[in-house]
């Protein structure tokens, strides 16, 4: 006799993606897609927001570096690394160049100490940035172009010695430490103190970790601080000096054998953690740093495979790229050439200590960088925030993307019945504009065999509020073209909840079910699905 089964996923993939394990032994919480997506604070996947665009760049190469300098009176400018020049601005680009000067490679690592702002590049002389005299205020007549100097640190009236023609620079305990020059790529070099333009004399110095490396040869990739510890990433090993606010009398720490870095780029500090990516994954240094034997967690455990495969897809290391976000928690990794981005939710961790994960698609990357709370995107034809609900192409072309959510695939418990069907039942929050969305669902692992039936979200009447009051925050906001506006209200919960219920057809042994959204201006989040379900004979 056929019996009815139901089945409710409640906050829909709420556990972020599982792409690793068996897929019937996956608990429903997990998502074997989860696109364009991020975990709200609330456990509901909602649509990531989009781009608004800045301003655009010319030529053909993308925005590889992004950094904002500030200098200590308050004056900033964000500076950009794009078609092999050096530029500021975030409304239009000039060009900061010594006389004609173009440079071999768009990968500077950029930072700052005291006022000024380093620039440093593997077989490049490095630069530093520096507001010369005047503040730069348009009440004076004057503007940022006027006092927004560069040149070749080497070139500087104080330099002292010539600084190494690195790839890695890090700013940290009051000087600037730089590695992995041409040949030498087991040398770590640092400034005097509060002087990143002396590289002899003073308390400047160097290590040489030749003989230091656990697995007896390595390239220095990456270098980070914390707490009071320089941490030196090699490809295959991590090595570690205590003791590093006095450089000169800096003690070897500990070493790692087998576990390395393998983009500079990936590398952030979240406060109590370094997360880095190695060969084998996204990882971090534990809370206990300081210990003899330093634990190391893989972040990545539910989408190891998957992550792997997107790093073996790029083609050059240098363009992977990161971005912390603390005020969300979450680590966000891009990976321009298999044109994706993961984005771990830090805040939210599983039981077993292992972020929530999602991916996002047609955002791809060259460089992200945190201005405040704003998420700065360097892209293929310019610079772009983090924002609103429309993916921006250029000033004026706005378009939707996608949001999808996918489960693995069920059985409801009775792996040896033929299911069929009958209805589900979507509730969604959100999409007042009434986009299109669809359910689709398939049997036994054939994807190519999807049923699909599309349903309109309900437009909310002019005179209905769209968000509950109660709820709202005060921020500035960005215009529709990405230019600021006024400071506005920004919700949180929207109050346009829909449950289209959809009939069902088909049977199979288990059954995989989707839901995809076109967003386009307005915030949208899954709820729960309902799923009923008729068990039919054994098989």
């Amino acid at each position: 006799m056929a019996q009815l089964q139901n089945i409710t996923l409640e906050a829909v993939g709420f556990a972020g993606l599982n792409t690793q394990d068996v897929p019937l032994a996956v608990n429903p919480s997990f998502a074997a897609k989860a696109d364009n997506c991020v975990i709200d604070p609330r456990g509901r996947i909602e649509a990531r927001k989009g781009q608004a665009h800045l301003v655009a760049s010319s030529g053909t190469e993308p925005v590889h570096a992004l950094f904002n300098f500030k200098d200590l009176t308050g004056r900033e400018a964000l500076i950009s690394a794009h078609n092999r020049v050096i530029q500021f601005g975030e409304t239009a680009l000039t060009n900061l160049v010594i006389g004609t000067e173009r440079y071999n490679e768009n990968h500077w690592k950029i930072v700052s100490l005291q006022n000024h702002c380093y620039l440093f590049q593997e077989g490049c002389a490095p630069r530093a940035i520096k507001f010369a005299g005047g503040d730069g205020l348009s009440s004076d007549g004057e503007t940022i172009e006027d006092v927004l100097t560069v040149d070749k640190i080497i070139d500087y009236s104080d330099a002292v010695g010539a600084p190494p023609l690195a790839n890695e620079v890090l700013s940290a305990y009051g000087r600037l430490w730089a590695a992995g020059t041409g040949e030498d790529k087991h040398t770590v070099y640092w400034s005097d103190l509060l002087n990143g333009r002396a590289w002899s004399g003073g308390t400047s110095g160097y290590v040489d970790l030749t003989t230091v490396w656990p697995t007896g040869h390595d390239e220095i990739v990456a270098l980070a601080a914390h707490n009071g510890f320089l941490v030196i990433f090699g490809k295959k090993s991590i090595v570690v000096y205590s003791g590093a606010a006095s450089p000169s009398s800096m003690t070897l720490s500990d070493t790692v054998a087998g576990v390395g870095c393998i983009a500079r780029d990936s590398v952030q500090h979240t406060g109590s953690d370094i997360i880095f990516l190695s060969s084998d994954g996204l990882r971090t240094f534990g809370r206990t740093i300081q210990e003899k034997s330093m634990p190391i967690g893989n972040l990545s455990r539910n989408v190891h495979d998957k992550l792997l495969a997107s790093v073996q897809t790029n083609v050059d290391n240098r363009i992977i790229n990161s971005v912390y976000n603390p005020e969300k928690g979450e680590y966000i990794l891009s990976l321009p050439d298999a044109e994706i981005m993961y984005v771990f939710n830090i805040a939210m961790p599983l039981e077993d200590g292992s972020p929530r994960v999602t991916t996002w698609t047609n955002v791809n990357t060259y460089s992200m960088h945190m201005k405040g709370n704003d998420i700065l995107l360097g892209k293929s034809n310019g610079i772009y925030r983090y924002g609103g609900h429309f993916d921006y192409t250029n000033a004026s072309s706005k378009s939707w993307y996608v949001m999808e959510y996918r489960s693995n695939p069920m059985d409801f418990g009775h792996p040896s019945n033929l299911k069929f069907l009958k209805k589900f039942e979507v509730t969604a929050i959100g999409n007042h504009h009434g986009d299109e969305s669809a359910v689709y669902y398939y049997y036994d692992y054939q994807e190519d065999d999807q049923f699909l039936t599309q349903y309109d979200a309900p437009a909310l009447p002019s005179n209905v509020a769209q968000f509950q009051v109660s709820d709202a925050t005060s921020q500035n906001e960005y215009e529709d073209d990405g230019t600021v506006g006024t400071t506005v209200f920004e919700y949180d919960d929207g109050v346009s909840v829909h449950t289209p219920k959809i009939m069902g057809q088909g049977s199979g042994e288990v059954v995989t079910i989707g839901v995809k959204t076109a967003i386009y201006g307005a915030p949208y989040s899954y709820q729960r699905i309902g799923i009923h379900a008729t068990l039919g004979r054994l098989l």
